[in-house]
């Protein structure tokens, strides 16, 4: 796990892939007030080869939609920024991996705030870009480009809405373009819930259906993936506010459309946790993967990194939530997956590990930089959670193991550990203490289920409680303190 600090006020890690044995990661950023590009590029364990930045003006870089991608040996980066007059403008660049440097940028738009939110390789070689017109001529722009960035199409996709914000744009196997939108239906743009539509065109970029799905939901991006039987499968999130089923609001799905526009399954992730999937990914045997942010705060863990796993029939085959609770401020969430051919993860998002303590507050992003196995884990075995204490040892929830149980819990001056579930034999158990902040506290060895672990001279607060068994099992609790 790398936090990877650009030097500027605010860092987003965007979207990843592999170039050689290295990533390129492209990253939106902060600086001086001033919005700009990165280009990151690091080496299998994180480590920084270079970084480029683009913040020139009179241009301003819009630094949170920008999007990647490789076709051959060359590379891409799209997104948006500002004229003098503000207006917004798209562009396309190529760009040299070794170095970060621009072999060629186009800048195209006029009066109508062009929003530029995806490049996409094709099949044949080619460029796929998808954006949006924000303002009078508000509907969808699509154009296919050759690698030198020479036009092959374009397209501009109604109906036109008050407002409407476009998600990701896939290729099906029978070269068919499918993508979602989020749709305002109220004629003043002002809207607390929208609409998702999905549209699928020909490979030439005319429609052939469009289809609105009948949930509303509020301020989620849809993002989409193409399955190998021409089907696709589109995040959104179900309103269950209204109904007052939840306390969640707006706990996501995901949706799979068959090529005739039929919604032929879905999975409902629980309402129990609040969850926001950001980005979908398919694997290499054809499943799913998932990343966003959970709100894991009830769990004094803050806003977690989360990612999951789905098998094509919609089974739910692992999910995970990651968690650096050495921060005071506990924010973080995955934006991007890229997996290696042995089934391992390397992922990119956002993490805050930097919280001035001077006035005014200053929020300051870095670049989240992380790996884990094929079932998401940093270690093998692991369980839905996992905790950061420190850069050597992440503590993780064991799957399958016996529930850890503190008591009392809270505690006031002493507590014992009940590990009546685990396989014998149990005793001497190591056992460890960490603060919230990650600072090993306490080791001790645990001989016996009788003993009582004093802990009067601690203050108030939450501490994680890790425990091995002689047998090899593990377990991680949360004690509160009075």
């Amino acid at each position: 796990m790398r936090s990877i600090d650009m030097n500027n006020e605010g860092d987003l890690g965007l979207q990843i892939y592999k170039v050689e044995d290295q990533y390129m990661i492209s990253v939106g950023s902060l600086i001086n007030n001033i919005k700009c590009l990165n280009l990151l590029r690091v080496d299998a364990e994180g480590n920084v080869i270079y970084k480029r930045q683009y913040s020139s003006l009179p241009y301003n870089w819009e630094p949170n939609a920008y999007t990647m991608c490789r076709v051959g040996d060359r590379s891409y980066i799209a997104g948006q920024i500002y004229d003098p007059q503000n207006n917004t403008q798209g562009f396309i660049m190529e760009f040299d991996d070794d170095t970060g440097d621009s072999l060629g940028m186009i800048i195209q738009g006029g009066p109508y705030q062009e929003l530029v939110i995806n490049l996409t390789p094709t099949f044949d070689g080619n460029l796929l870009m998808g954006a949006y017109r924000h303002f009078s001529d508000n509907r969808i722009w699509l154009q296919k480009r050759r690698p030198d960035l020479s036009l092959v199409w374009e397209r501009f996709l109604g109906p036109s809405f008050s407002w409407q914000g476009l998600g990701k744009i896939v290729e099906s196997v029978d070269g068919e373009i499918v993508f979602g939108r989020r749709v305002c239906l109220h004629p003043s743009g002002l809207c607390t819930k929208e609409n998702l539509l999905i549209t699928r065109t020909d490979s030439t970029g005319q429609e052939i259906w469009s289809i609105m799905h009948p949930e509303k939901a509020d301020n989620t991006h849809p993002s989409m993936v193409a399955m190998d039987n021409g089907e696709v499968a589109v995040s959104w999130a179900r309103d269950l506010w209204e109904e007052l089923d939840s306390m969640i609001p707006y706990p996501p799905s995901v949706l799979w459309y068959s090529r005739e526009g039929e919604l032929v399954r879905r999975y409902d992730f629980a309402s129990t946790v609040g969850r926001d999937i950001f980005n979908l990914k398919i694997a290499s045997n054809g499943d799913i993967f998932g990343v966003g942010m959970g709100d894991r705060r009830a769990e004094s863990m803050g806003l977690t990194g989360w990612l999951f796993r789905l098998s094509p029939q919609g089974e739910l085959l692992w999910e995970r939530y990651i968690s650096d609770i050495r921060n005071s401020v506990k924010l973080q969430y995955f934006r991007d997956l890229h997996e290696e051919p042995d089934g391992s993860l390397v992922l990119v998002g956002s993490h805050n590990d930097t919280f001035p303590d001077h006035i005014p507050f200053v929020n300051n992003p870095n670049v989240w930089f992380v790996r884990l196995d094929s079932t998401g884990c940093f270690e093998p075995g692991c369980g839905s959670i996992q905790v950061i204490t420190s850069a050597q040892e992440p503590l993780a929830m064991p799957s399958g193991s016996p529930e850890l149980i503190l008591f009392p819990n809270p505690a006031g001056a002493s507590f014992s550990l009940l590990m009546e579930g685990y396989s014998q034999p149990v005793y001497p158990a190591q056992a460890k203490m960490w603060d919230m902040q990650g600072r090993l506290l306490e080791e001790r060895t645990v001989g016996a289920p009788s003993e009582i672990w004093y802990c009067e001279d601690r203050p108030p607060g939450v501490y994680w409680i890790q425990i091995h068994t002689s047998a090899g099992q593990a377990g991680v609790a949360k004690l509160v303190k009075r």
